[in-house]
């Protein structure tokens, strides 16, 4: 008798496993059928406005070409083009997101100096902060080292930095700044946009998390920047954060950290000077 009500236990609590198990799959298939919808509903809309801007400028271009005036089909050859970098950009982030749980298994660390990192993005940024007459300030000095895949620590900052472009007007600064203790650097990256309410903060580093404010506004994006900064910043041991009262035109600060290298730092030539890197139009 006690074997016979230990098998029918045994075999309870077998199908008790097999129902959690299965209940645990139904739910991780809804949550994916829900982020595949929201991926869909999000691309969908954010790539239809640049790719409708582009197609429109170049349908006057081919109509009206021969009685524009220079300066106006210079002006819609320039907006088309914004069109197709805001494209090249969005597109590149979904590509990221689908294959950022690969690449953090493959984030090699090493002694990465901090100063040419951000001088790498300042530059790939120039064009835009010239066109948008911005200022980009980072004052950081020459030999800080931080533990860090070179590559992804460009790919954060050129995230943070294109958001902060994004999402703050035209005109407006940007100051890059850091801090360091014996064990890690602190980097963080100010704009003077609108801010973030903090009601929304928390889940601003979910996939396809977009502001309210922001679905119908002019501003593009695919909800998939801060979320691979996150995923990377983490897969080299650090953390990031938004620091932002949530009172409009206050701005948003988002925050970095990365273990500070132990490798020992490089003597400085008599004429370098803490490092003042400076992109104004």
């Amino acid at each position: 008798m006690l074997e016979i009500f230990a098998n029918q236990c045994a075999i309870a609590l077998e199908n008790a496993r097999i129902t959690i198990e299965l209940r645990a799959a139904y739910e991780h298939q809804k949550e994916l059928d829900r982020l595949k919808d929201q991926f869909i509903t999000t691309a969908s809309h954010e790539l239809r406005t640049p790719l409708t801007a582009v197609q429109g400028y170049i349908e006057l271009l081919v109509s009206y070409h021969s009685t524009l005036a220079s300066d106006v089909r210079a002006d819609f050859i320039t907006k088309a083009h914004r069109g197709c970098e805001e494209l090249t950009l969005m597109v590149g982030n979904i590509m990221d997101a689908s294959r950022v749980e690969v690449d953090v298994e493959s984030v090699k660390l090493s002694s990465v100096p901090l100063v040419e990192s951000v001088q790498h993005v300042l530059e790939i940024l120039e064009a835009m902060t010239r066109r948008e007459h911005r200022t980009i300030q980072a004052d950081l000095p020459f030999d800080v080292l931080v533990m860090a895949d070179q590559i992804r620590l460009r790919q954060i900052l050129l995230n943070l930095l294109s958001n902060a472009l994004k999402y703050s007007p035209v005109g407006s600064g940007i100051e890059i700044a850091m801090d360091m203790d014996d064990e890690q650097v602190t980097v963080r990256v100010q704009d003077h946009g609108l801010g973030v309410p903090l009601s929304e903060q928390e889940r601003l580093f979910a996939r396809f998390v977009r502001l309210e404010r922001d679905m119908n506004s002019p501003v593009r994006g695919a909800g998939l920047g801060l979320y691979i900064s996150k995923r990377l910043v983490e897969a080299m041991d650090g953390h990031i954060w938004i620091e932002s009262t949530g009172v409009p035109n206050e701005g948003s600060t988002f925050v970095f950290t990365l273990k500070r290298s132990k490798v020992p730092a490089p003597i400085l030539a008599p004429q370098q000077t803490p490092f003042l890197g400076l992109i104004s139009p």
